[in-house]
C-alpha cells in the first residue's frame, strides 16, 4: 500500500512539473485580419514569468536555446510575434489589417496585453530585444501597473535612418514641416516606404518569410518602422511612472546606437536611481540568440538582486553556450547570422530614396 501511495505521489509530482515546463503554441484572433501567434511556457512555482518582445525581423525560433535555458531555471516565458510578423501573418486567410489602415505602436502593445490576458498573467517581467524596446516603452507608459520590472536588451533608441546624415536631416525637415502642415506625417511615411522597399527586396532571400508573400511581409515591416519614426527612448525613460527598468548592453554594438544607449542610461539613472546597467563584454546585438546562457544568467542575477544599482560588466559563458538553432550549428555561425540580421534591421530605414513619393501618395491601399 505504501509503495502504491508513493508511486501515486511521484506520478502527480512529475505531471505537475511536466505541466509547468510544457510549451504551448497558439494563435489569438483579434479579428479575421489580425491574428497574433504566441509561445508560452508557464513558470515553476515561485519563479517569475517574462514576456519577451522581439526585434523587427527576428523569428521566435531564434530564441529556442534561450527558452531551454529559461526552462532549466524554472522561469516562465511568453513570446509574441506581432500581427505584422510572419509567424502571425502566416495564420491569416484574408489580407491583414494593415493593408487597409496604418498600425501604430499602441496597437502592437495592445496585442501584447491581449495575449497576456489570454494566458492569465496578472503581472509580469517585461523583456525586450532591439525594436521590442519601442513597444516596451509604450507598455511601460500605459500598463505600468501590470509590470513588475522592465529589462531592455540591446534597446533601439531611435529609428536607424537617423544614424545617417541624410536621414537625420530629412527627419529634422519633417519635424519642421509638422509644425506648419498636417500633411507632414503622410509625406514622411511615403518617403520611408520608397526608401525601404528596394533594401528589403534586395535581401528577400535571406529573410524567414514562413510562407508569407513578399508584399505582405514588406508591408508588415514597413508598418512597424513607420509607427516608430518619431520614437526616441531618451525622451521616454524619464517617465517616473515606469517600474524598475534595467538595461543590458552588448559591447560589440554599432557605435552610433551604443552612444545613444549610453545617453539613455544617463537619463534613466538620474530619474530612477535604483536602475541597473549591465554590459555584456564580447556580445553582439542579439544577446539572447547568440549567448542564451549568458542572457539567462544576467536575468537570474537581476531577479535575485545580485546586482547593486549602477553599472556592471559581465563576461560571456564561453564554452558552455548553445546558440539558437535557427542561425547555425556553431557559435561562430550563429554570431555571423545574427550580426547580419542586426545589420538588416539597422539599414531598413535607409536614407537613400530610389523613386518619387508622388505615386504612392496618389494611390490607394490594396
Amino acid at each position: 500500500m505504501k509503495l502504491i501511495l508513493s508511486l501515486v505521489i511521484f506520478s502527480l509530482s512529475w505531471n505537475a512539473f511536466s505541466a509547468q515546463g510544457s510549451v504551448t503554441e497558439d494563435v489569438l484572433e483579434i479579428s479575421p485580419r489580425q491574428k497574433v501567434y504566441y509561445r508560452y511556457t508557464p513558470a515553476q512555482k515561485g519563479q517569475p514569468t517574462f514576456v519577451a518582445l522581439n526585434g523587427l525581423i527576428y523569428p521566435i525560433k531564434y530564441w529556442d536555446s534561450f527558452l531551454e535555458e529559461m526552462q532549466e531555471k524554472g522561469f516562465g516565458l511568453l513570446q509574441i510575434a506581432y500581427s505584422t510578423q510572419p509567424e502571425s501573418l502566416s495564420e491569416l486567410t484574408q489580407r491583414p489589417r494593415f493593408f487597409f489602415e496604418n498600425i501604430e505602436t499602441k496597437d502592437l502593445s495592445d496585442e501584447v496585453m491581449a495575449v497576456v490576458d489570454q494566458v492569465g498573467l496578472k503581472k509580469f517581467e517585461l523583456l525586450t530585444l532591439s525594436y521590442g524596446s519601442i513597444v516596451g516603452a509604450d507598455l511601460a507608459d500605459r500598463y505600468a501597473d501590470r509590470l513588475n520590472s522592465v529589462t531592455m536588451m540591446s534597446p533601439a533608441v531611435r529609428p536607424s535612418n537617423r544614424y545617417h546624415l541624410y536621414g537625420e536631416s530629412r527627419h529634422q525637415y519633417y519635424e519642421w514641416l509638422s509644425q506648419v502642415s498636417t500633411e507632414a506625417d503622410r509625406y514622411y511615411d511615403a518617403e520611408l516606404f520608397v526608401s525601404m522597399l528596394p533594401i528589403v527586396k534586395s535581401q528577400e532571400a535571406s529573410f524567414e518569410l514562413m510562407g508569407v508573400d513578399f508584399d505582405t511581409f514588406f508591408k508588415g515591416v514597413y508598418q512597424m518602422a513607420r509607427s516608430a519614426k518619431w520614437f526616441d527612448l531618451k525622451e521616454r525613460v524619464s517617465n517616473k511612472r515606469w517600474p524598475k527598468t534595467n538595461f543590458v548592453f552588448a559591447s560589440e554594438e554599432e557605435v552610433g546606437l551604443s552612444q545613444d544607449q549610453e545617453a539613455s542610461w544617463e537619463i534613466l539613472k538620474s530619474t530612477s536611481p535604483h536602475s541597473i546597467k549591465i554590459t555584456v563584454n564580447g556580445a553582439p546585438h542579439a544577446i539572447p540568440g547568440v549567448h542564451p546562457k549568458t542572457a539567462v544568467r544576467v536575468l537570474e542575477g537581476l531577479m535575485e538582486n545580485q546586482y547593486q544599482p549602477g553599472e556592471h560588466e559581465v563576461e560571456l559563458s564561453l564554452g558552455q553556450e548553445k546558440p539558437d538553432s535557427g542561425s547555425g550549428s556553431s557559435e561562430s555561425s550563429a554570431t555571423d547570422s545574427i550580426k547580419t540580421d542586426s545589420i538588416k534591421e539597422t539599414s531598413l530605414l535607409s536614407s537613400d530614396r530610389s523613386s518619387s513619393c508622388s505615386q504612392l501618395l496618389g494611390s490607394k491601399k490594396d
